[in-house]
């Protein structure tokens, strides 16, 4: 299939960064051309038009923070909101309550990306939450020990001297391939 993906990505701690580049490689090997931009590089986000301009679907990805997705999704949203309603776009939200044992975090996940699409006025033809992880070896150590309280009242991984990815790659590779799919169908009609 011949499309023209672009990604566009807000990453903390470089997980969203890094599921990022493995749904762009995945959509390069459909046969995609593909474009990534990590929205925390760009001093201005109007240099993203002309990407958005040339792109067949949009794929954006955020991850969670405190209950926040990145403040500067949030402005390329409201910058660019017309020129991407044009699209189809993705919008994958990844965090840790997504990858919780207990069905109430992940719900409590999944109301957090509808509620970012919907507070931006955005209806993206799919929604995911992603399961994130856990980079204790990445954290100062006040963050790492924050995350550690959080995580062992929920029984989770706490030995803080590894990092932990609870990511279904295999998951979010047949998303991906499901919408474009979807994408080069209507393309062709």
């Amino acid at each position: 299939m011949h499309l023209k993906a672009l990604f566009i990505y807000g990453s903390s701690e470089g997980h969203t960064s890094k599921i990022t580049h493995y749904l762009a490689q995945q959509a390069r090997n459909l046969g995609c051309e593909t474009q990534l931009k990590n929205i925390a590089a760009l001093r201005d986000l109007t240099a993203l038009q002309r990407f958005l301009v040339h792109a067949d679907c949009i794929i954006i990805g955020a991850s969670v923070h405190l209950g926040q997705h990145q403040l500067k999704i949030k402005q390329l949203l409201k910058d660019q909101k017309a020129l991407i309603k044009t699209k189809p776009t993705v919008f994958f939200s990844v965090s840790l309550m997504a990858a919780s044992s207990h069905e109430k975090d992940r719900d409590l996940a999944r109301q957090q990306a509808l509620d970012f699409v919907q507070t931006n006025d955005w209806k993206p033809e799919q929604v995911w939450t992603v399961p994130g992880a856990l980079q204790y070896t990445r954290y100062n150590w006040l963050t790492r020990l924050l995350m550690k309280w959080m995580v062992q009242k929920h029984h989770g991984d706490i030995d803080t001297s590894r990092d932990y990815v609870y990511t279904d790659w295999i998951d979010l590779e047949n998303k991906l391939m499901h919408f474009l799919t979807n994408v080069a169908k209507t393309q062709i009609n």
